[in-house]
């Protein structure tokens, strides 16, 4: 269950690939773009907090 903890970086990567590649794209600069690369990368760095603290906070014998 380690390994869950990195979904939220994994969201992340993915939400900052996406505004990389729309910023390389150059006319593919839509404003829906835009917004669903952010939303990711939010979304990614909220969740790799949330599942970080729940599944780090378990005592070592439930892992």
């Amino acid at each position: 269950m380690k390994g869950i903890t990195y979904l939220g970086i994994l969201v992340e990567v993915i939400g900052a690939a996406i505004l990389i590649y729309l910023g390389f794209a150059g006319t593919g600069q839509t404003n829906t773009g835009l917004v669903i690369g952010l939303v990711l990368v939010l979304v990614g760095f909220l969740l790799h907090i949330f599942l970080d603290k729940k599944y780090n906070s378990l005592p070592e014998e439930n892992q």
